[in-house]
């Protein structure tokens, strides 16, 4: 097994989960992007895409807006383009290097062995930020998901780790060493995906992985080997000490999975949080025991939930309290349902 080497002497990275940034002064995107800014010498930001989608002047401004000295879009739409010289010279002239969103395959098709990754490296070497949202995240981590075949869904990955859509590289920037990482995590359900990814690589590989999965709306910003996340939701990080396949299917005794949310941190090294979790409960009442029982249902109809209230039943005394935003049939279909299984003292 190779055991990854990890070095943060140099730059930070901030790697954002997808989401809109927004203006208002409670957005979840100030921090992190202030941040960004922040960590920069002569705070020059460069927004960089691959298409004329990105030549819109808004996110330049917004970076402004946080104090940036200057901000700009740079479209770089071609390997010929990525190759240049002067493509080079211009983007080591700003501080921040910032990937937006859109396909990572062709981010890879693009940059990968140009003038374009040598500023990613060089940029970072001299202490300075690299960042990205969505696709612009896919690319920053050692090992990257290149999605040359077109998307890979996590029941997919998690059938085949074989499959020939799952492509994964570590020959692009490899600035973030010993991970890969995912975008729209939550909102995608893509912790299936991130698993056979990392699986993949250390079944072909010998060489684990740090997985790191970003929620929408969510950053990831890291600095000398430490990551403090900001936004509305989590980033997931996860570890394990050893996989194999079963007829092409992951297998692993255990993972260690760590989410993080708002103002902590976690130890990209000893892959532990660095911060602590505090909750405030009140004492409870003498005739209380605080043990309690919780029935969930994920379908809001009758007929689904015919057996979970007839369990129910038989837990509560003779009279409930029912609470809904308004009576509907729905509500009326529930209640005739407790009325059969002995519960008729309801108050609505």
């Amino acid at each position: 097994m190779f055991t990854a080497i990890w070095c943060f002497a140099q730059g930070s990275i901030m790697l954002v989960g997808g989401g809109a940034e927004s203006y208002a002064s409670y957005a979840w995107s100030n921090t992190p992007y202030q941040w960004a800014v922040d960590q920069s010498t002569n705070k020059k930001v460069a927004v960089i895409s691959y298409d004329h989608s990105g030549s819109d002047q808004w996110l330049p401004d917004y970076f402004e807006s946080l104090g940036a000295a200057e901000a700009t879009n740079i479209e770089i739409g071609s390997r010929l383009d990525a190759e240049l010289i002067a493509t080079y010279d211009l983007l080591m002239e700003y501080d921040v290097l910032f990937f937006k969103g859109g396909d990572q395959s062709i981010y890879y098709e693009y940059y990968q062995n140009t003038k374009v990754t040598d500023a990613i490296t060089d940029k970072f070497d001299e202490g300075e930020v690299i960042a990205g949202t969505s696709a612009g995240l896919a690319i920053l981590s050692e090992v990257i998901y290149s999605a040359e075949n077109g998307t890979v869904y996590p029941d997919q990955t998690l059938a085949n780790l074989d499959d020939e859509d799952i492509t994964l590289k570590n020959d692009f920037a490899s600035i973030l060493i010993g991970t890969i990482a995912d975008s729209h995590f939550i909102e995608r359900g893509r912790f299936g995906r991130l698993l056979g990814f990392f699986a993949k690589w250390y079944v072909d590989n010998d060489e684990l992985l740090l997985g790191i999965g970003v929620d929408d709306r969510t950053a990831v910003c890291i600095s000398e080997g430490t990551a403090t996340v900001y936004g509305t939701g989590s980033a997931s990080f996860y570890a394990g000490t050893s996989f194999s396949s079963d007829e092409s299917r992951p297998v692993a005794d255990g993972i260690k999975s760590t989410q993080v949310l708002h103002g902590h941190q976690y130890d990209l090294t000893t892959k532990s949080l660095t911060t602590s979790y505090t909750t405030n409960s009140s004492a409870l009442q003498d005739e209380e025991t605080g043990n309690y029982q919780l029935f969930l249902s994920g379908d809001g109809t009758l007929s689904h939930n015919e057996a979970m209230l007839s369990e129910f039943a038989q837990q509560v005394s003779e009279s409930l309290i029912l609470i809904t935003e308004s009576e509907t049939s729905t509500v009326t279909s529930f209640l005739d349902q407790l009325e059969q299984e002995g519960i008729s003292n309801v108050v609505v």
